[in-house]
């Protein structure tokens, strides 16, 4: 199993609109090949997202983000992302 992590950084008066593409982000991405599990956050003090999903492989978790469709094009007009970091997993609890 691995880990995806993306992190991104939005404009402080956007919050509202960085929230309401959560459930959208969620449903473009349990569709994709090897998906297990998503959890999105949010960090109100710094203006900071980040977002993690589990992946059967690291084949899957390396998606390009174009795959996410129309989606992407509404969150980089609200949130400056950084390069996605994949690990493999080695521990749950």
């Amino acid at each position: 199993m691995y880990v995806r992590i993306t992190r991104g950084r939005f404009q402080p008066e956007r919050i509202d609109d960085v929230e309401a593409l959560s459930s959208d982000i969620a449903e473009a991405i349990k569709i994709l090949p090897g998906f297990l599990g998503y959890q999105g956050g949010v960090d109100r003090n710094t203006s900071m997202i980040v977002a993690i999903s589990n992946w059967e492989d690291r084949g899957s978790a390396e998606f390009p983000r174009d795959k996410l469709g129309d989606v992407l094009g509404r969150v980089t007009a609200l949130v400056q992302l950084e390069p996605a970091e994949i690990y493999e997993t080695t521990i749950t609890a």
